[in-house]
């Protein structure tokens, strides 16, 4: 009887085990199946991700490039820059030597022009037989300007100061006033100056005492005396 008892708790016990046994089997599988999904699902997240870091290393490859384009730009803008301010300064340069120096060569064309012009006047009169010497005219010998010939303007100074030349000082002092007149027409009179300053014997500078409206007074206009 107790071998019957014996065998059948063994049987129980084995009954139970083996229930355990297939419980304990299943719940494995259980898990073993939703691990397997989680791994899964953070697989394809992973891959994923790795996609997105891919994307963004070819960004990133990209805009370093275009950092580097835009730097060779800028640089190459500069040095173009560079080379054009060059251009311009070398060229203002050049226009402004070869300004003095169209100036100074109208300064020594009318010098010329003055001193054939006197010339001519000199062999002309010697050429005439000699007559009765006229009364003299009214003129600035009265102050002690006789002689004094028409000169130019040499240079604008300022808006308020002009350079003249004469053909000869005789008569040029401070005080002077002489009428200016266009150099193209010797005969319109747009503006008087004053004498200043005395440089030398045949150049002075002179104050704009008055311009006519609509005149500026420019390189190369005449100057004369004023008649008393």
């Amino acid at each position: 009887m107790r071998r019957l008892a014996f065998v059948t708790i063994w049987l129980v016990a084995l009954a139970l085990a083996a229930a355990a046994t297939a419980q304990q089997k299943h719940k494995d599988q259980v898990l073993k199946a939703y691990l397997d999904n989680e791994f899964a699902l953070l697989n394809a997240k992973l891959g994923e991700i790795g996609q997105r870091v891919t994307a963004l290393e070819a960004e990133v490859a990209r805009l370093k490039q275009l950092v580097n384009d835009v730097s060779n730009d800028q640089r190459s803008i500069q040095n173009l820059v560079k080379a054009t301010d060059t251009s311009v300064n070398n060229q203002r340069i050049s226009n402004q030597a070869d300004l003095l120096s169209l100036k100074q060569d109208l300064a020594n064309l009318r010098q010329e022009l003055m001193s054939l012009g006197e010339l001519i006047r000199r062999t002309s009169a010697a050429a005439q037989p000699a007559a009765p010497s006229p009364a003299p005219a009214p003129s600035l010998a009265a102050n002690g300007d006789a002689g004094l010939v028409e000169g130019y303007i040499s240079a604008i100074v300022s808006e308020r100061e002009v350079g003249i030349v004469l053909e000869t000082g005789k008569g040029l002092r401070e005080g002077l006033r002489m009428n200016v007149y266009r150099a193209a027409d010797g005969k319109t009179q747009i503006g008087i100056v004053e004498v200043t300053q005395v440089l030398d014997a045949k150049n002075a500078r002179a104050l704009i005492i008055h311009v006519k409206p609509g005149n500026k007074f420019e390189f190369s206009d005449i100057v004369r005396p004023l008649s008393p």
